[in-house]
Protein backbone atom coordinates (compact mmCIF):
# COMPACT_ATOMS: atom_id res chain seq x y z
CA UNK A 1 0.00 0.00 0.00
CA UNK A 2 3.38 2.75 0.26
CA UNK A 3 4.11 4.14 -2.13
CA UNK A 4 8.35 3.04 -2.43
CA UNK A 5 8.80 4.39 -5.56
CA UNK A 6 7.39 8.10 -5.75
CA UNK A 7 9.61 9.95 -3.11
CA UNK A 8 13.25 8.17 -4.21
CA UNK A 9 13.75 9.28 -7.89
CA UNK A 10 14.25 13.11 -6.48
CA UNK A 11 16.98 11.57 -4.11
CA UNK A 12 18.75 9.28 -7.20
CA UNK A 13 19.20 12.43 -9.49
CA UNK A 14 19.06 11.98 -13.37
CA UNK A 15 20.38 9.69 -14.73
CA UNK A 16 20.82 8.72 -18.98
CA UNK A 17 17.66 9.35 -21.48
CA UNK A 18 17.59 6.58 -24.15
CA UNK A 19 16.86 9.04 -26.73
CA UNK A 20 19.12 12.04 -25.28
CA UNK A 21 22.12 9.02 -25.36
CA UNK A 22 20.91 7.64 -29.11
CA UNK A 23 20.72 11.47 -30.18
CA UNK A 24 24.47 11.96 -28.84
CA UNK A 25 25.97 8.57 -30.46
CA UNK A 26 24.26 9.83 -33.67
CA UNK A 27 26.29 13.09 -32.82
CA UNK A 28 29.58 11.88 -32.64
CA UNK A 29 28.66 9.48 -35.61
CA UNK A 30 28.52 12.57 -37.78
CA UNK A 31 31.61 14.66 -36.06
CA UNK A 32 33.62 11.40 -37.55
CA UNK A 33 32.54 11.21 -40.87
CA UNK A 34 32.56 14.82 -41.30
CA UNK A 35 36.75 14.61 -39.83
CA UNK A 36 37.29 11.36 -42.49
CA UNK A 37 35.85 13.75 -45.26
CA UNK A 38 37.70 16.31 -44.48
CA UNK A 39 40.69 14.23 -44.50
CA UNK A 40 39.90 13.41 -48.48
CA UNK A 41 41.60 16.85 -49.30
CA UNK A 42 45.03 15.87 -48.02
CA UNK A 43 47.27 13.85 -49.75
CA UNK A 44 48.19 10.10 -49.24
CA UNK A 45 51.35 8.50 -48.53
CA UNK A 46 51.51 4.93 -48.34
CA UNK A 47 54.04 1.98 -48.63
CA UNK A 48 53.40 -1.61 -49.86
CA UNK A 49 56.03 -4.82 -49.58
CA UNK A 50 56.36 -8.36 -50.24
CA UNK A 51 58.45 -10.74 -49.33
CA UNK A 52 59.69 -13.90 -50.87
CA UNK A 53 60.16 -17.36 -49.97
CA UNK A 54 61.27 -18.64 -53.15
CA UNK A 55 61.55 -18.54 -56.55
CA UNK A 56 59.39 -20.79 -58.85
CA UNK A 57 60.85 -21.73 -62.36
CA UNK A 58 62.89 -18.78 -62.33
CA UNK A 59 66.02 -18.44 -64.63
CA UNK A 60 68.06 -16.15 -62.22
CA UNK A 61 67.94 -15.43 -58.53
CA UNK A 62 65.20 -13.34 -57.56
CA UNK A 63 65.32 -10.62 -54.96
CA UNK A 64 63.67 -11.92 -51.37
CA UNK A 65 61.53 -8.71 -51.09
CA UNK A 66 60.35 -5.63 -52.51
CA UNK A 67 58.39 -2.63 -51.65
CA UNK A 68 57.05 0.30 -53.23
CA UNK A 69 56.19 3.72 -51.87
CA UNK A 70 53.13 5.76 -53.64
CA UNK A 71 51.58 8.77 -53.31
CA UNK A 72 48.32 10.06 -53.98
CA UNK A 73 47.46 13.64 -54.99
CA UNK A 74 43.34 14.41 -54.71
CA UNK A 75 43.75 17.22 -57.48
CA UNK A 76 40.93 16.13 -59.62
CA UNK A 77 38.30 14.84 -56.66
CA UNK A 78 38.14 18.24 -55.11
CA UNK A 79 34.62 19.42 -56.24
CA UNK A 80 33.33 15.70 -55.07
CA UNK A 81 35.35 15.92 -52.16
CA UNK A 82 33.81 19.22 -51.27
CA UNK A 83 29.99 18.21 -52.17
CA UNK A 84 31.02 15.58 -49.92
CA UNK A 85 31.53 17.51 -46.84
CA UNK A 86 28.79 20.19 -47.56
CA UNK A 87 26.72 16.75 -46.93
CA UNK A 88 28.73 16.11 -43.68
CA UNK A 89 28.42 19.64 -42.63
CA UNK A 90 24.23 19.06 -43.24
CA UNK A 91 24.51 15.64 -41.50
CA UNK A 92 26.11 17.42 -38.14
CA UNK A 93 24.11 20.11 -38.15
CA UNK A 94 20.91 18.06 -38.49
CA UNK A 95 22.34 15.78 -35.82
CA UNK A 96 22.89 18.54 -33.76
CA UNK A 97 19.21 19.80 -34.05
CA UNK A 98 17.97 16.06 -33.09
CA UNK A 99 20.19 16.53 -29.95
CA UNK A 100 18.75 19.35 -28.88
CA UNK A 101 15.24 18.55 -29.53
CA UNK A 102 15.71 14.83 -27.55
CA UNK A 103 17.52 17.08 -24.78
CA UNK A 104 14.05 19.31 -25.11
CA UNK A 105 11.71 16.45 -25.27
CA UNK A 106 13.10 15.31 -22.34
CA UNK A 107 12.57 17.94 -20.13
CA UNK A 108 8.99 17.89 -20.92
CA UNK A 109 8.81 14.68 -20.21
CA UNK A 110 10.20 15.23 -17.01
CA UNK A 111 8.17 18.24 -16.13
CA UNK A 112 4.87 15.82 -17.39
CA UNK A 113 5.98 12.90 -15.28
CA UNK A 114 6.53 15.42 -11.95
CA UNK A 115 3.17 16.99 -12.44
CA UNK A 116 1.28 13.65 -13.23
CA UNK A 117 3.11 12.29 -9.57
CA UNK A 118 2.17 15.17 -7.70
CA UNK A 119 -1.62 14.70 -8.89
CA UNK A 120 -1.49 11.51 -8.16
CA UNK A 121 -0.14 11.78 -4.48
CA UNK A 122 -2.75 14.58 -4.11
CA UNK A 123 -5.54 12.00 -5.75
CA UNK A 124 -3.92 9.30 -2.88
CA UNK A 125 -4.47 11.34 -0.14
CA UNK A 126 -7.76 12.57 -1.21
CA UNK A 127 -8.92 8.90 -1.66
CA UNK A 128 -7.18 7.91 1.51
CA UNK A 129 -9.14 10.55 3.11
CA UNK A 130 -12.79 9.70 1.74
CA UNK A 131 -11.94 5.80 2.65
CA UNK A 132 -11.55 7.00 6.52
CA UNK A 133 -14.45 9.20 6.54
CA UNK A 134 -16.72 6.72 4.59
CA UNK A 135 -15.21 3.91 7.31
CA UNK A 136 -16.01 6.56 10.10
CA UNK A 137 -19.45 6.75 8.22
CA UNK A 138 -20.18 2.91 8.42
CA UNK A 139 -19.24 2.65 11.97
CA UNK A 140 -21.63 5.48 12.75
CA UNK A 141 -24.23 4.11 10.86
CA UNK A 142 -24.05 0.54 12.53
CA UNK A 143 -24.04 2.07 15.88
CA UNK A 144 -27.78 3.91 14.98
CA UNK A 145 -28.96 0.88 12.86
CA UNK A 146 -28.21 -1.28 16.44
CA UNK A 147 -30.22 1.23 18.45
CA UNK A 148 -33.02 1.47 15.60
CA UNK A 149 -32.49 5.26 14.73
CA UNK A 150 -31.48 4.43 10.57
CA UNK A 151 -32.77 2.07 8.38
CA UNK A 152 -30.99 -1.39 6.98
CA UNK A 153 -31.08 0.76 4.04
CA UNK A 154 -29.09 3.58 5.18
CA UNK A 155 -26.94 1.12 6.80
CA UNK A 156 -26.28 -0.61 3.75
CA UNK A 157 -25.74 2.62 1.69
CA UNK A 158 -22.93 3.51 3.85
CA UNK A 159 -21.72 -0.04 3.75
CA UNK A 160 -21.55 0.31 -0.28
CA UNK A 161 -19.70 4.18 0.22
CA UNK A 162 -16.98 2.23 2.18
CA UNK A 163 -16.56 -0.46 -0.75
CA UNK A 164 -16.77 2.11 -3.34
CA UNK A 165 -14.04 4.41 -1.28
CA UNK A 166 -11.94 1.13 -0.92
CA UNK A 167 -11.60 0.74 -4.48
CA UNK A 168 -11.32 4.00 -5.25
CA UNK A 169 -8.21 4.07 -2.71
CA UNK A 170 -6.93 1.28 -4.72
CA UNK A 171 -7.40 2.97 -7.99
CA UNK A 172 -5.66 6.07 -7.08
CA UNK A 173 -2.57 3.83 -5.29
CA UNK A 174 -2.45 2.10 -8.62
CA UNK A 175 -1.99 5.17 -10.62
CA UNK A 176 0.28 6.76 -8.23
CA UNK A 177 2.71 3.28 -9.10
CA UNK A 178 2.06 4.14 -12.55
CA UNK A 179 3.25 7.35 -12.22
CA UNK A 180 6.14 7.08 -10.13
CA UNK A 181 7.51 4.67 -12.30
CA UNK A 182 6.67 7.11 -16.04
CA UNK A 183 8.65 9.88 -13.80
CA UNK A 184 11.57 7.55 -13.40
CA UNK A 185 11.78 6.58 -16.74
CA UNK A 186 11.66 10.56 -17.60
CA UNK A 187 14.47 10.92 -15.42
CA UNK A 188 16.45 7.92 -16.69
CA UNK A 189 16.15 6.14 -13.54
CA UNK A 190 14.82 2.66 -15.10
CA UNK A 191 16.11 1.70 -18.69
CA UNK A 192 13.52 -0.54 -20.65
Amino acid sequence: DALPISVQVAAEGQGPVPTVIAAEAALTVAQAKQLAIKGGFLPSLYAQGNWYLAGQNAVEPIPNWDASVGLELPIFQGGAQLARLKEANADLRSAQLDLDRAKRLAQQEQKQASAAMGLALARVDASQQALDAAEKSWTDQQRDFRDSIVSSLDALNAFSAVESARLDASNARWDAQRAALRLRLAFGALIP
